[in-house]
């Protein structure tokens, strides 16, 4: 980092990669449309996340700040922070998701041409947007998020609540800190586990074809589960004409070396599924590598009780086996 000063709570705040001080942004580049959804966040946190936004961006680049209140219980305070500057307020009448939110009320009300989403509970740095936008101002396809280092390079996957539209990158000049909370200050509708397994279970149904296979060798507490009617999702999928998971892994992450499904099944008997965990395992299949046998050996997941090692053994054979280590 190349400067640091303290919040009088003692946080760390300016933290940045030394190159990025020796940058320079485009003086025309885009205001923006700043959106943040909230459901029955902590004032004090709204606040910080707010107030740190309207100190440490230029002015001339926020159009405006829209919170949108998803059907918190106590609604004023959405409207009490509108006495600050360029903050707008919109109210939800049910539940939304604050995933569906932003999309929806957030995109439709903002007047900038550039949208950016922030976390209710989060702080962001000195510097934060103007790297984003010079991106953006490059390549206006772009949907960008805020971490990493050197210059940008796109991402395969990004955490839900801090994005701009479109490809996937991350800039590296951009800070923004997330403020990790003890618990939730909202409750789920079926409770906190079970909502979890059903939404990634659709997310598996829907996008991962044959490779939600890994998913519930990972999740087997979510075989069984409820995850309601997919068929919108998935005839959305088919209007359009989105690209095959496996595709998505040729293309956007082929770093990720994973078995396929069907090669996983096929050698059943001397790969990892879950219900060979009490066996020693061993393939002679030399085509698959190390990385991609550990990556197969991660998503099946075994009985927690056991310790399992890896190892390459004659004839380019990798081997399992149970270890008596703990």
């Amino acid at each position: 980092a190349d400067g640091r000063s303290r919040h009088p709570w003692g946080l760390l705040l300016y933290i940045r990669f030394v190159p990025c001080s020796t940058l320079h942004y485009d003086s025309d580049l885009p205001p923006t449309s700043i959106i943040i959804t909230f459901h029955n966040e902590a004032r004090s946190t709204l606040l910080r996340t707010v107030k740190s936004v309207l100190n440490r961006t230029p002015l001339h680049l926020i159009n405006e700040i829209i919170l949108v209140d998803d059907f918190s219980d106590d609604g004023s305070d959405c409207q009490l922070l509108t006495k600050l500057p360029k903050v707008k307020c919109l109210h939800n009448t049910r539940r939304e998701g604050t995933y569906r939110t932003p999309q929806v009320r957030g995109a439709d009300a903002a007047g900038a041409k550039v949208l950016a989403f922030l976390d209710s509970h989060c702080e962001v740095n000195k510097d934060w947007l103007p790297p984003l936008l010079q991106r953006i101002h490059q390549v206006r396809t772009s949907a960008l998020t805020n971490l990493s280092i050197d210059s940008f390079y796109q991402d395969p996957l990004i955490a839900g609540g801090l994005f701009n539209f479109g490809d996937l990158e991350i800039v590296p000049c951009s800070r923004v800190g997330h403020v990790f909370r003890k618990k939730h200050p909202y409750v789920f509708p079926e409770g906190n586990a079970n909502t979890y397994i059903k939404n990634t279970r659709r997310t598996a149904e829907v996008w991962m074809d044959d490779f939600r296979l890994f998913y519930y060798s990972a999740r087997p507490a979510a075989r069984g589960k409820s995850y309601g009617d997919i068929r919108g999702r998935v005839e959305l999928r088919k209007k359009l004409k989105c690209k095959s998971f496996q595709w998505y892994l040729d293309n956007v992450y082929p770093e990720l070396k994973v078995l396929n499904p069907n090669e996983v099944l096929k050698h059943s008997d001397k790969v990892v599924p879950a219900v060979r965990r009490n066996s020693y395992i061993h393939t002679t299949h030399t085509a698959v590598n190390p990385t991609e046998w550990i990556s197969a050996w991660r998503a099946c997941r075994f009985n927690p009780q056991e310790t399992l090692s890896l190892s390459e053994g004659r004839n380019n054979e990798v081997e399992l086996e149970e270890s008596s280590e703990v």
